[in-house]
């Protein structure tokens, strides 16, 4: 998966001390070749980074003002488009989609204010209206599915999210940065990651992505 930057989306905190060639064509132009790459080299990916401008361009706030990563609105939309590519890749899984109502809540917290959290901040009531998401029961499914997502922080909000599938029994998170693995429902901390020869067996899966 090709995850956003929250810096492309609010330059004017970084570019005038950091300046650099960022505007919209390049970053076009960036996506497009990076997934031609890709694509050239037969790997699967989805595109979130466009998705999450697509969605900033309606208007959709898509980065909390206290936190690092994508809100839960951004990260649910994202994990549709995985979803679908899943069922793509492979359409005997006929994974269901999400479903949920949103509505703006007052209180931030979680990765909602991770960035407040890293920085130390004495703020406990840090004010910002983020998108909080009830989701439903997602359509019954014939098999039960076990899920592996080798990647960075960003993965974290889609593993739980996916996990609420019902016929999804368990995801899985090998976490590179932190080189951990974690399991959800829970998002917790099950293990080391595996060595990269007992990776093998996830890349042998038909339908799978590496993020």
């Amino acid at each position: 998966m090709i995850t956003p930057s929250k810096t492309v989306y609010k330059l004017s905190a970084f570019q005038y001390r950091y300046p650099c060639l960022n505007n919209a064509r390049e970053r076009d132009e960036f996506l497009t070749r990076y997934g031609a790459i890709l694509a050239g080299a037969g790997v699967n990916f989805v595109d979130a980074a466009s998705l999450t401008t697509a969605l900033a361009n309606t208007g959709v706030a898509v980065f909390p003002r206290g936190g690092i990563h994508w809100n839960s609105l951004t990260a649910a939309e994202a994990t549709q488009v995985v979803i679908a590519k899943l069922n793509q890749l492979n359409p005997l899984l006929r994974i269901p989609p999400l479903a949920w109502t949103a509505y703006m809540s007052n209180v931030a917290h979680d990765s909602d204010r991770d960035l407040v959290d890293v920085l130390n901040l004495l703020r406990t009531n840090w004010y910002d209206r983020v998108p909080e998401l009830t989701f439903t029961d997602a359509a019954a499914c014939d098999r039960s599915i076990s899920v592996a997502f080798v990647g960075g922080s960003f993965i974290s909000q889609m593993a739980e999210m996916m996990a609420k599938i019902g016929c999804i029994d368990k995801v899985d998170h090998y976490f590179y940065l932190h080189v951990a693995h974690f399991r959800s429902p829970g998002a917790q901390q099950v293990g080391e990651n595996l060595p990269t020869s007992d990776l093998f067996g996830l890349r042998a899966d038909s339908g799978h992505m590496e993020t």
